[in-house]
């Protein structure tokens, strides 16, 4: 729940029973690669975030999980 006091006094809010994420409504696979773009890119740089992701992806045909952090930490 959010609430959130106008400066003219209104009063809004909203209410979200089941989020974005949760299981029963779970992210699409555009806004999981958006919301990861978004935090990594942060930290890591859009460039190396859009690595990672790509390797991440792809994790099931990879023989060393080491090789998907190569170069990230």
């Amino acid at each position: 729940r959010v609430r959130v006091l106008m400066r003219s006094g209104e009063q809004r809010e909203k209410f979200v029973r089941t989020p974005r994420g949760a299981p029963s409504r779970p992210l699409t696979q555009h806004e999981i690669n958006a919301k990861f773009l978004d935090t990594a890119g942060a930290a890591l740089g859009r460039d190396v975030a859009l690595d990672l992701l790509n390797r991440l992806w792809s994790l099931n045909e990879v023989q060393d999980v080491g090789e998907v952090l190569r170069d990230v930490v």
